[in-house]
């Protein structure tokens, strides 16, 4: 998806951008969308407010829609809506513009899954962020758990939940690396 990106294309009524960098001030977030498409909208929602955005090169409004690639499968918990919504209130940070839904699209299933951004989801994710922060100002790292998921992830080389283990320690690490650098050397000093 992140192939040469940041990448845009238009087919009709559709953009298409590709590795777009988003954030938030207000939540303390930065990344990358797999992909937002913006459709073409009409000049203004039921309440008047306006309902999409100016692009370069793109006469009319456009209404931004986020859309996260997953290689997997829908999962039993939420994380994959949260990260979705963070993108669209980044998005409405940026852009000035609601983003009410986007979607979910699996690998495995081959098939898209809309998300709506409703008060629910928007606290849920509000409040991720903010457990975040409080963590990173706190300078703590909750311990990473390894699970069967870990295998798949971008992430395993920086997150090595394999060295959180209760058989592992900090202390036994450094110890069996000087050893292992001594030994390497041509012996004890």
């Amino acid at each position: 998806v992140h192939e040469d990106a940041p990448r845009r294309e238009r087919r009709g009524d559709l953009i298409i951008v590709r590795g777009l960098s988003l954030h938030s001030f207000e939540l303390g977030l930065a990344g990358v969308a797999d992909v937002v498409e913006f459709h073409r909208s009409s000049t203004a929602e039921p309440s008047g407010q306006a309902r999409g955005v100016r692009l370069p090169g793109a006469t009319g409004l456009w209404t931004p829609f986020p859309v996260e690639y997953k290689r997997g499968r829908p999962k039993p918990h939420r994380a994959d809506e949260v990260q979705l919504c963070a993108q669209a209130l980044c998005l409405e940070e940026m852009l000035g513009v609601a983003v009410p839904e986007g979607a979910l699209f699996y690998g495995k299933e081959q098939r898209r899954i809309s998300v709506v951004f409703d008060s629910g989801l928007r606290t849920l994710t509000r409040n991720a962020a903010r457990r975040f922060r409080e963590l990173v100002e706190a300078g703590v790292t909750p311990p990473a758990v390894k699970e069967k998921k870990c295998l798949s992830c971008s992430l395993l080389p920086y997150c090595m939940p394999e060295a959180m283990t209760r058989r592992r320690s900090a202390r036994r690490y450094l110890a069996a690396a000087i050893h292992q650098t001594l030994n390497s050397e041509g012996g004890e000093p």
